[in-house]
């Protein structure tokens, strides 16, 4: 009784987490196909469930190796308690087990998993906290990422990281600030809404060795390295073109919540070109992902 939503956006998350830095879109900067995810609904209506099978799916598909500095799985973070916590996280040395006693940085992609939306925005809004400016950060995929302290330095290098959390519009609205949109850390986030199923009264057990299965096969592929491209003359060039001017621009003028959301719609398209393992762009994946864009709407309107 999960709602049809929260799947799909946990398995967003996911595939975001098989990309991590292997896969992108070329660009200045390039893009990356991590995401920021809230789900917004009442109590009692799967939101914890939804996370939970998105956990177990990615220990089981793309476990991480705390031992590997080149590991390709993914980190449960938890939720972060400050911006030095997000910098020290990444910021690891470790042996290079192809190279036996050099010490080389530990290129980590995290999973930060995190209670609940609204107090974590009213954490991150106060005027002494790292949180949300780490966070904007984070999100934007920099080389490098450094947090000065008085016991030295601590560096992140090619740090990669999603977030997934959940909470209630009520709450939503109460903590939602001015300054949160306008400081770019909330427009980066999608907030998923979903049409809510009659509950059972039995939980179903979920085999989840097909999803982990089609998930480890997706991280193989993105392993090697994959430039995701819009090719100079096809058809999702095109397409996206026409999205983008038609659709896209006079929506960002509209709300300053949108003011992302062409990024937000090239990450969708990334992903939904990983989930086929293609590496250019057709007109069918645009207009699936152009599809999202009055929902995406609908949530942001929430703030």
């Amino acid at each position: 009784d999960v709602p049809d939503a929260f799947l799909f956006w946990g398995g967003m998350t996911m595939l975001s987490m098989a990309c991590g830095r292997d896969v992108m879109i070329r660009d200045n900067p390039n893009i990356y196909a991590n995401l920021y995810t809230a789900i917004l609904a009442p109590t009692g209506t799967g939101k914890s469930r939804a996370m939970s099978l998105m956990r177990e799916v990615l220990l089981k598909a793309l476990p991480y190796d705390p031992t590997d500095p080149r590991s390709a799985g993914a980190y449960l973070a938890g939720s972060p308690a400050s911006g030095e916590a997000v910098v020290t996280t990444y910021a690891r040395e470790m042996d290079d087990p192809l190279s036996p006693g050099t010490i080389v940085p530990a290129k980590i992609r995290a999973l930060w998993t995190i209670e609940e939306l609204a107090g974590f925005i009213s954490k991150a809004a106060t005027p002494s906290s790292t949180l949300s400016p780490t966070m904007i950060e984070l999100y934007d995929n920099p080389p490098v990422m450094a947090h000065r302290k008085v016991s030295g330095d601590k560096v992140a290098i090619e740090p990669f990281g999603c977030a997934f959390t959940s909470s209630q519009p009520e709450a939503m609205r109460e903590f939602l600030t001015r300054a949160a949109i306008v400081n770019g850390f909330l427009n980066r986030w999608v907030l998923a809404q979903a049409t809510l199923k009659t509950p059972h009264a039995f939980s179903t057990v979920v085999d989840l060795d097909p999803s982990s299965d089609m998930l480890r096969s997706i991280g193989a592929w993105t392993a090697v390295g994959r430039e995701i491209e819009f090719k100079r003359g096809g058809d999702g060039r095109a397409a996206f073109e026409s999205l983008f001017y038609d659709v896209i621009v006079p929506l960002k003028g509209s709300n300053p919540m949108l003011s992302r959301l062409d990024m937000t719609i090239r990450k969708i398209i990334m992903l939904l070109c990983v989930n086929e393992r293609k590496t250019a762009v057709d007109s069918g994946i645009v207009e699936r992902a152009g599809l999202l864009i009055p929902y995406l709407a609908q949530g942001y309107a929430l703030a």
